[in-house]
């Protein structure tokens, strides 16, 4: 079953913030596992391991239902991302049966959302959740793409993530011609001689698991090549004279075995000056050098790579300049530019002795204090900004200048979104300010107020986005925005309306000839939940596969329509009965 309308997971996760505010309690409710139709073991933690394939129960305590004046409840499974193997499913059972998976070997299981919904005589509704999240990560060999040297070693790591695999067979091949195989018992690295002949082989990995007999075959590649590929790490930094400086090859990650032979040349000038997979090499005087590594595997592969680093001894560090905005306003947080420092670099804006942190150096661009406010006008000639570089044992502090001048009171400007949608009365809205000019929600001195048409909240810095329940009047709302330098704005606009003050609820049936999917049965094209008299749209997701003349039924709350084979429409529409309730479609 397929729910197209984006508004169906909107209800879904707005209908948090409404259980919080309903009348009366929920009965309690559990999940356990189902074992030949039977109710097994103790309640299931939110996260699990199972086979897949498994159905589960939720079951609802019904006792004392009715002293708290609940008068009915439906279940609902909802996967959090939808998906042909994990449909939604509908109940109004007291127990609610529910597969969550066909695919014993799926890696990723989405997450559900098990819902249990309740409604009372006087047409209030209430929810409640558990979140069910499979664990189904059975092992893998690491490395979808795993390359080896011709003729050298190849290596393939097997990782078993549960205690529920009993053992694994690993084969490799090519053309269903096997080249070598192992049983593995436990988390493994095999190592074997890699083919003499270029290509690419099937690596095929079959888990036996204890009870469950075994799992689909995993299939990955071992790439035999003649050439493997090799880096320098660390790829960037800077080296002080007489620093040990040490460098290491990294293979590519897809390389299966690491390098038999390396030897370095730190200087470039042809002498081997250290051997091994990491080396270490010291420089007695500053510039710039380029290291190279040459590289050799078994099996003939070779490589080289190269690495150039900076030596300093700091004597390099001169004097700073100092970018700012020519207007100001006390309050504003303000990120000052620095161009001409190296090293560690911390910055003191008001020269008081307080250092108020390090720079911010970007990828791109120049490097920046960190937002600082100025409480005061700059005092005669402007602020001072002391500026401390340290390189190599070496320090220099300089201070600098910066003076602008004072400008007027920034008004502030935004809009108000609408989180969530809004249909009927008893509705959780939540509203956020965005900020559009000269305001930045959430950031310390920027506030905000909120008017719902009985008077303004106080302003503060957390109320950028609040949730209210609408009663089912028209509503107009308002926000004050109150920027750090003074300035305040009145935004508006926002009219929250319903052409119904009460819920419908909708439940749907899949035809039984099709339990698992929504295949040859149809599906509702919208949302679950609706006001009374809305449009619902229904539509074929895929008609059954047959040759024979067969009949669509529909049973409505109004009737049975029928439509046969030659004659379906592409939509069918029908209006919701205006009267609160439950209504069935099969």
């Amino acid at each position: 079953m397929r729910y197209g309308s984006w508004l169906a997971g909107a209800l879904l996760w707005a209908a948090i913030g409404w259980a919080q505010l309903a009348p009366w309690p929920l009965s309690k409710w559990q999940i356990y596992r189902l074992q030949g139709g039977q109710l097994v073991g103790s309640p299931l933690p939110e996260r699990f391991l199972f086979p897949g394939g498994n159905y589960l129960g939720a079951v609802v305590d019904t006792v004392g239902m009715a002293a708290a004046g609940i008068t009915g409840w439906r279940w609902e499974l909802r996967p959090h991302i939808p998906s042909t193997y994990f449909p939604p499913a509908f109940s109004l059972n007291d127990t609610f049966i529910f597969q969550v998976g066909t695919q014993l070997y799926d890696p990723s299981p989405p997450f559900h959302l098990v819902r249990l919904v309740v409604w009372s005589a006087a047409g209030d509704t209430a929810y409640s959740y558990r979140t069910i999240q499979p664990y189904r990560f059975w092992g893998g060999v690491h490395g979808g793409y795993i390359s080896a040297c011709v003729g050298g070693e190849a290596r393939i790591v097997v990782d078993f993530l549960t205690t529920d695999i009993d053992s694994l067979f690993l084969w490799v091949g090519q053309g269903g011609i096997g080249y070598d195989s192992i049983m593995v018992y436990g988390p493994y690295v095999w190592r074997f001689p890699a083919p003499s002949v270029a290509g690419d082989y099937d690596i095929r990995a079959r888990y036996y698991l204890r009870g469950l007999g075994s799992s689909p075959v995993f299939t990955s590649t071992l790439g035999v090549v003649d050439t493997l590929s090799i880096c320098i790490s660390p790829p960037v930094g800077s080296f002080c004279v007489g620093q040990p400086v040490e460098l290491k090859v990294l293979p590519d990650l897809l390389t299966s075995s690491y390098p038999a032979q390396v030897r370095w040349d730190f200087t470039g000038d042809g002498v081997i000056d250290a051997t091994g997979y990491a080396a270490r090499f010291s420089y007695s005087s500053p510039g710039t050098y380029t290291v190279q590594a040459y590289v050799e595997w078994a099996g003939g592969c070779r490589d080289t790579a190269s690495r150039v680093i900076s030596v300093d001894d700091g004597s390099s560090l001169g004097q700073p300049t100092l970018i700012g905005p020519g207007t100001y306003l006390p309050g504003v947080p303000i990120s000052l530019l620095l161009s001409g420092v190296r090293g560690l670099t911390l910055v003191d804006c008001e020269d008081d002795g307080v250092w108020e942190g390090s720079i911010q150096i970007p990828s791109m661009g120049l490097p920046r204090t960190l937002p600082y406010r100025f409480a005061a006008p700059p005092p005669p000639g402007g602020y001072k900004i002391r500026v401390r570089q340290a390189l190599c044992g070496a320090t220099r502090e300089d201070v600098l200048t910066w003076n602008p001048t004072m400008g007027t009171s920034v008004q502030p400007d935004g809009v108000i979104e609408v989180r969530g949608a809004v249909f009927c009365a008893g509705d959780s809205v939540t509203l956020r300010v965005r900020g559009t000019t000269n305001f930045s929600p959430g950031e310390a001195g920027y506030r905000v107020a909120w008017n719902f048409g009985s008077g303004w909240t106080a302003p503060t810095e957390t109320a950028a986005e609040t949730t209210i329940v609408w009663g089912g009047q028209p509503l107009s709302v308002q926000a004050q925005l109150y920027h750090p330098s003074g300035g305040t704005r009145t935004i508006s606009g926002v009219s929250l309306s319903s052409p119904a003050a009460f819920r419908t609820g909708f439940a749907f049936t899949r035809s039984s000839a099709a339990p698992d999917t929504c295949r040859g049965s149809w599906c509702p094209g919208g949302d679950f939940v609706y006001c009374g008299g809305k449009k619902v749209k229904l539509s074929l997701a895929t008609p059954p596969r047959t040759a024979q003349p067969w009949q669509w039924r529909l049973v409505l709350p109004t009737g049975v329509v029928t439509f046969p084979s030659s004659a379906l429409p592409s939509v069918y529409e029908f209006i919701l009965p205006t009267q609160a309730g439950v209504y069935t479609v099969e």
